[in-house]
């Protein structure tokens, strides 16, 4: 939903950025209207009330939010590799698939999650229009790391990245990236981009030797923290 600036998701509580409003330009409205519509709004969808407090976002909608009681956490950084230069790099043992179905399969079970979580990634998923490749790596017939690029014009996007707890730190996920990213350059991409939670230094250290360097962080106000 559009509102004066602001754009603000709902996809019944799978994440909190897909659930959150984001500031796109200040509008003529006034904040405190805006907030009072938000409120609203997301209660309306039995969610929390959340905002995604990017740079565009003013200090002055970050005062009154802070007022209100909304609690600021989650400190996230949007990172970006050029790919002009890319070199295709070795990926062993991965499958792309252009079809959720098995995918989801496989992610569940890397990632434990539960059947609602399944049929909410789901339903998202149905939703993206732009080109989708969903990998999976594999080892002995298990699937162990996933992930899943989303090309739009001349940016991939890389999201849902995840390796199985018994084979973390083992290069796995730095394997299926450059798979991710084998793709998207042989599908003329220029632009990679990602978003990690930017106190999780494992992620951070693999990105950084994949080439990827930030561009600008966000972090979060929420009006519950049990979201």
């Amino acid at each position: 939903m559009l509102l004066d600036g602001w754009i603000l998701r709902f996809a019944s509580g799978y994440t909190k950025r897909a659930n959150s409003v984001s500031v796109l330009y200040s509008g003529d409205r006034s904040i405190v209207e805006k907030i009072g519509i938000c409120r609203r709004m997301y209660a309306l969808q039995n969610l929390p009330l959340i905002f995604r407090m990017s740079p565009l976002a003013s200090s002055e909608l970050d005062r009154k939010l802070a007022e209100l009681g909304l609690t600021q956490f989650d400190f996230t950084s949007v990172q970006i590799k050029d790919l002009s230069h890319y070199e295709l790099a070795t990926a062993d043992c991965l499958q792309i698939y252009f079809d959720h179905s098995k995918w989801l399969d496989c992610f569940a079970q890397v990632f434990e999650t539960s059947i609602v979580e399944q049929q909410l990634l789901t339903k998202i998923l149905t939703s993206v229009v732009p080109v989708k490749a969903f990998a999976v790596l594999w080892k002995e017939d298990k699937p162990i790391a996933v992930g899943l690029a989303v090309l739009e014009g001349k940016d991939v996007g890389l999201f849902e990245i995840g390796t199985s707890k018994t084979y973390r730190r083992q290069g796995y996920a730095r394997s299926l990236m450059l798979g991710l990213l084998n793709w998207a350059k042989q599908q003329g991409a220029a632009t990679a981009y990602l978003q990690v939670v930017a106190d999780n230094q494992p992620a951070l250290k693999l990105y950084e030797t994949l080439g990827f360097t930030e561009l600008y962080q966000y972090f979060y106000r929420v009006q519950d923290l049990s979201f």
